[in-house]
């Protein structure tokens, strides 16, 4: 069945879709983060020339899934999840691309996260996002807690991050 101009699809993503996501990655860290972390470190991040460092990655275990949003066969979302050694489950990634934002898009993507949040019997999933970022009202309006602020490093740049919990 043919998808209507302004229908897209979630499901899980494949091994062949791994560049696709790498290419959406870098367009969204691109057009979101560049306009307060300056171009040139966000591609420094993208290109592994800058390093990110934070106080909470050693709390992530393994990734339990990946999910991508498609519009015909063009890749405009994607989203991971991972355990956590406290026995929450933790959003890495939620990018949509920006012109298909605020469409339900990410919302569709949210939604698959969290349904795997509660197959995995976890408590709650838990996320960051950058404090001057846009997805923080995101998060919010979909039920999201602050939790505590700490920084990310990138390179020797530092950045304020919000962790957020989404109670199950």
């Amino acid at each position: 069945m043919a998808l209507a101009d302004d229908a897209y699809r979630v499901r899980r993503a494949a091994a062949e879709d791994q560049r696709a996501m790498h290419m959406l990655l870098r367009r969204t860290w691109t057009d979101t983060y560049a306009s307060f972390l300056g171009r040139s470190l966000v591609i420094g991040v993208l290109e592994g020339a800058v390093s990110l460092a934070g106080d909470w990655q050693e709390e992530l275990g393994p990734c339990v899934g990946e999910w991508i949003a498609e519009r015909g066969s063009r890749l405009i979302g994607l989203a991971a999840l991972c355990a956590r050694a406290d026995g929450d489950g933790e959003l890495v990634q939620l990018y949509v691309l920006p012109s298909h934002q605020r469409l339900g898009v990410g919302t569709a993507l949210w939604d698959e996260c969290i349904a795997e949040s509660r197959r995995q019997g976890w408590s709650g999933t838990r996320l960051w996002v950058f404090e001057r970022g846009p997805a923080v009202r995101f998060y919010r309006r979909r039920g999201a807690v602050f939790v505590r602020r700490t920084t990310l490093r990138l390179g020797s740049h530092e950045e304020a991050i919000l962790g957020m919990r989404f109670a199950l």
